[in-house]
């Protein structure tokens, strides 16, 4: 926590560490970078969380909780086996030590796809979503205030610490979010900008109307334009992916990493287009 006096500067070094306009992704990058420095030694790592205002314990914290899912993870047989002091002593200085006992065998390694982690927040905070009134942009022009509303209609806003605060323009009119706070107004934190394919497989269940080309997601307030024959591949493979997962939950020690449907679907929530 930064001295109130200092809490504007505190603020633009958060947004140094802005990614994918996410608040989510913006805290990751900013533990990856305490890793780096971290390696460089005491003084380094120190230096690091002063002038950025981060808590070296916070970051210890959200190293050891990092170390307790993936113990969890593989007790019910989804990961290798691996216990906690085992990751401690193979991290060291250098690292947390999950990823060295994580790290996909199959070669496809996915953890730096930022899109790929978005989407899937998606299924731990849903239906945590907000969707942006549509409004068109006339190059040129200083662009509108955005509008953002939950599912029953009430207007939000995005919190002023957020790194979205400030932005003025979204690649997709959808976001999802840890939290609701109310003060002067009502407040979302720690918000993520989602794609229509992403919640399409990670939020609600899926529906199509032939008649507005929409697909609906959950209870249908979120939608977005889909040609018929884009709607069927997507419902379709989202059946067979949730069988997947089933399947993966019932086994954990199923492999399905290569999958072609995996693939499949790991291209189409990272798509950076909805059309």
């Amino acid at each position: 926590m930064a001295p109130f006096d200092l809490r504007d500067i505190a603020e633009e070094k958060k947004r140094e560490f802005a990614t994918g306009l996410s608040d989510h992704l913006t805290i990751l990058t900013a533990y990856n970078q305490w890793l780096v420095e971290r390696r460089k030694g005491w003084q380094a790592e120190k230096t690091f969380c002063v002038q950025n205002f981060l808590s070296m314990r916070g970051l210890n914290m959200m190293a050891s909780i990092k170390r307790q899912l993936a113990e969890l993870l593989s007790d019910i047989g989804f990961i290798p086996p691996v216990r906690v002091r085992d990751m401690e002593r193979k991290g060291g200085r250098y690292s947390d030590g999950v990823e060295e006992a994580v790290r996909n065998k199959s070669g496809k390694d996915r953890h730096d796809n930022w899109e790929l982690i978005k989407a899937v927040m998606i299924s731990a905070l849903y239906p945590h979503v907000v969707m942006c009134d549509h409004v068109e942009y006339e190059r040129g022009k200083k662009p509108p205030r955005l509008t953002w509303r939950t599912e029953n209609g009430e207007i939000v806003n995005l919190h002023p610490a957020s790194v979205n605060s400030r932005v003025k323009q979204f690649p997709f009119p959808f976001l999802i979010y840890l939290e609701k706070v109310k003060t002067k107004k009502i407040y979302i934190r720690d918000s993520t900008t989602v794609s229509p394919y992403a919640l399409a497989f990670f939020g609600g269940e899926l529906s199509y109307n032939r008649d507005t080309g929409r697909i609906k997601i959950g209870k249908g307030w979120l939608q977005f334009k889909a040609k018929h024959k884009t709607a069927t591949i997507i419902q379709s493979a989202r059946l067979a992916f949730d069988e997947l997962l089933a399947a993966k939950i019932e086994n954990p020690l199923l492999d399905i990493s290569d999958r072609l449907l995996v693939d499949v679907v790991v291209q189409l929530v990272t798509t950076t287009s909805s059309g």
